[in-house]
């Protein structure tokens, strides 16, 4: 075979990488605002342990709850994000696809290398480049690796993956190297011992590493005892470092060999060897892809048939027989079955005994193979059906990230898929709940849910908290919490819940307070606790000191929370002094969120009431007005900012009539309305009728009725009417200074 030269080599190598970016970049191009699903709330949206890079030690060790724990490397990349970014998915799901592109580089790489070396025979007249860019490129668009790449918790699975392939890759590189060798192999043993903090089923790294030398790198266990004795014994020891991890951490929290439904470990083991056969089938033939099989429902699977086994002893067979026949492509079937022995074995996965993103390794044993062996038999058109696939998955791999848009959608379709998965009824009656009009439809997932796993304690908190929002209903929502803290008195989100809506009720503050403290033992950190808390206590006489300390703590805890800032710039604005450190606050709410547009009406009224800041005010109005364009009071806000210019009345005069279309019984509307028309020529009457709308709209409204007195006085016949309304606006505001002096000149003067 005559090699390329050196120059054309390398350009084969760059294009195919280009290629193999720009085919990705295609595929997930419209997946970086996915938000966040499922263990993502918890993992990123609510993990204090990812909030602050120091001190790393809450990093590397986060809570139990989530699925970062025991898992250093990937909490560490959440972390990072959350440094950047935020919440903002955008650098999520960026970091997500460029570990994938990491691992489908390396994939590439490490086939170009095999074939090229001739270990792996591909038959004659072949170039190793468009036939591993072909298995990579297939590998890195197959649909079923959206759930591993576009959730943004299955990170773990990328991670993992790519420090797999890093570990394979850098041994083929020092199996080449003659100058390098040891330092590659140093490269490959920090991939692995890497990957073991990423996720638990790396713990097959250092044997199938072995095999994999063994069958296609070294060619046999001689030259891997006089080579790398030593570097399989620095993989077998990342070994101890993985059990450390599984012994810190609570994979029982996890469902991992926690028991799943009184099964014996042998009938498990007999589920999942059906569970392997189906996903066999998956990578060939990807249809009807399920995001989330559920901890229950997919048991209608029970044991294997008589096919799936014979079908599995079959795949089995053939291993052997390519074995003792001296071909290496037994590897390819002994490792896709010791990739997935981890989670499809005798351990179970109570939480999800089968996910699609446990083949994202195993699929390479199935897809290198193939092409392989299509190449055998039509030799360079192969490239043809290597592009036609690559079409196909790239369409597929789109069509499916176009679900993953809308949460609503993905869920609906994995109730269609697996509608006794009772997590997927209560994910998508979540994400009805927060739709305008599906309430009703709401409801009906989440009593769905309850029928087919009655003791799922955050599903009757969600569920109470969609009663607490509907008419009539919050007695039902309150006696569904009381349920839960019956059933487990330290469960913080239900002592958070029944806070919220104790806290609507008159008389009940004290015990609302009660369970905010109550879930702020069970969890000190939770900053929008310490948030709802100090809502309450502002709202207190006396209580203002608190508040503000609650607020200060959701703001520590979460720095990147914006509404305890808004919050308590709220409550400095009361407090003497302290306009300016409201300001500030208001100013870090909307650095954190600039879509806060409660936040830009907030500052914006602070700025309004500061000498020379008006223009200011007005962007933020403005601001306010873009994010919520129907929204009244910004509106009336804005109008009366324009007011006090001469040259902008029409322009006030717009905003106020918005106002009042949007809210017709806006009191201070009609009354500052009225107030403008006072000072256009001709208007009095329409001013007059904005006053006597206000006061229909607002009875007790002091200055609506001082307003109409005082034009009702120059009213012919209407002395007597003007005397109520200015007498009633002194009722209202005993002491109000401009009414007294209306009165005195109104009243007859003694005799």
């Amino acid at each position: 075979m005559v090699h390329p030269p050196a120059s054309q080599l390398k350009a084969r190598i760059w294009l195919g990488a280009l290629l193999l970016a720009a085919a990705l970049g295609a595929a997930y191009a419209r997946t970086l605002g996915v938000p966040l699903l499922l263990d993502d709330i918890g993992s990123i949206g609510e993990n204090a342990s990812i909030r602050s890079l120091w001190p790393l030690w809450p990093v590397l060790d986060p809570p139990a709850e989530y699925c970062t724990a025991g898992r250093p490397l990937l909490s560490l990349s959440f972390a990072l994000n959350y440094a950047v970014g935020g919440r903002a998915v955008f650098g999520y799901h960026l970091v997500n696809l460029l570990i994938h592109l990491g691992a489908t580089w390396l994939l590439f790489g490490l086939v170009r290398r095999l074939l090229a070396a001739r270990r792996t025979p591909a038959g004659p007249h072949f170039h190793a480049e468009p036939l591993a860019g072909g298995i990579a490129l297939l590998w890195a668009l197959h649909p079923l690796h959206t759930g591993t790449v576009t959730y943004l918790s299955q990170r773990a699975e990328s991670l993992m993956g790519l420090c797999y392939l890093a570990t394979g890759y850098c041994l083929v590189r020092a199996a080449s190297s003659v100058r390098h060798a040891r330092a590659w192999q140093g490269l490959s043993v920090l991939a692995c011992w890497l990957g073991m903090t990423a996720k638990e089923p790396m713990v097959t790294a250092p044997f199938l590493i072995f095999v994999f030398d063994w069958a296609l790198v070294a060619g046999s266990l001689a030259e891997i005892r006089r080579r790398r004795t030593g570097y399989h014994a620095g993989l077998a020891a990342s070994w101890l470092l993985l059990a450390a991890l599984m012994a810190t951490s609570d994979l029982g929290s996890r469902g991992v060999g926690a028991g799943f439904g009184g099964l014996t470990p042998g009938q498990y083991l007999a589920i999942e060897t059906g569970v392997v056969a189906d996903y066999l089938a998956l990578v060939l033939w990807p249809a009807s892809l399920v995001f989330d099989y559920g901890p229950d429902g997919w048991l209608a699977l029970a044991f294997p048939s008589g096919r799936t086994g014979l079908v599995l002893a079959a795949v089995l067979a053939g291993a052997i027989t390519l074995w003792r026949r001296g071909s290496r492509h037994w590897w390819f079937i002994a490792g896709y079955f010791v990739l997935l022995s981890p989670t499809s074995s005798v351990v179970p996965v109570a939480l999800q005994p089968m996910a699609e993103s446990r083949l994202y390794l195993p699929s390479i044993m199935v897809v290198a193979p193939l092409v392989l062996f299509a190449h055998r038999l039509v030799g360079r058109r192969v490239v043809g059906l290597l592009v036609a696939g690559a079409l196909a998955g790239g369409a597929l791999t789109f069509l499916r990230n176009e679900t993953y848009r809308d949460p609503a959608a993905l869920w609906r379709d994995t109730v269609a898929q697996r509608p006794g998965n009772s997590r997927a009824h209560a994910q998508l009656a979540l994400h009805l709940a927060g739709a305008p009009g599906r309430s009703a439809e709401a409801e009906q997932h989440y009593l769905a849910a309850l029928r087919l796993n009655p003791t799922d304690l955050p599903t009757q908190i969600n569920y109470a908290n969609l009663l607490a929002r509907l008419p009539g209903r919050r007695p039902d929502a309150i006696a569904r919490h009381e349920a839960v803290l019956q059933a487990v008195p330290d469960q913080a989100l239900a002592h958070n819940g029944l806070g919220l809506l104790l806290a609507e009720i008159p008389g009940r503050e004290a015990d609302a307070i009660r369970h905010y403290e109550a879930a702020l033992r069970s969890n000190p950190a939770d900053a929008a606790v310490h948030n709802n808390l100090g809502l309450l206590l502002a709202k207190m006489p006396g209580r203002e000191t608190d508040a503000v300390r609650h607020f200060e703590s959701a703001r520590h805890s979460d720095p990147h929370f914006a509404a305890p800032h808004n919050n308590l710039a709220n409550l400095l604005v009361r407090l003497p002094g302290q306009a300016a450190a409201a300001i500030r606050h208001y100013e870090s709410a909307l650095r954190l969120d600039p879509a806060y547009a409660a936040a830009h009406i907030n500052l914006g009224l602070l700025l309004a009431a500061t000498p020379g800041r008006e223009p200011e005010a007005e962007r933020h109005f403005r601001a306010a007005l873009t994010l919520e364009p129907m929204h009244p009071e910004t509106h009336y806000n804005l109008a009366n900012l324009l007011s006090a210019a001469p040259a902008r009345h029409q322009e006030a005069i717009a905003h106020y009539e918005t106002a009042l279309r949007l809210a017709p019984a806006h009191a201070a509307a009609h009354n500052n309305y009225g107030l403008l028309l006072l000072r256009q020529p001709g208007q009095q009457a329409a001013a007059m009728s904005r006053f006597e709308a206000a006061v229909r709209s607002d009875p007790a409204l002091p200055d609506a009725h001082y307003n109409l007195g005082v034009m009702l006085a120059g009213v012919p016949g209407r002395r007597a009417d003007a005397l109520v309304h200015i007498t009633t606006a002194l009722r209202l505001r005993p002491g109000f200074p401009a009414a007294q002096d209306a009165l005195r000149q109104l009243q007859p003067p003694p005799e």
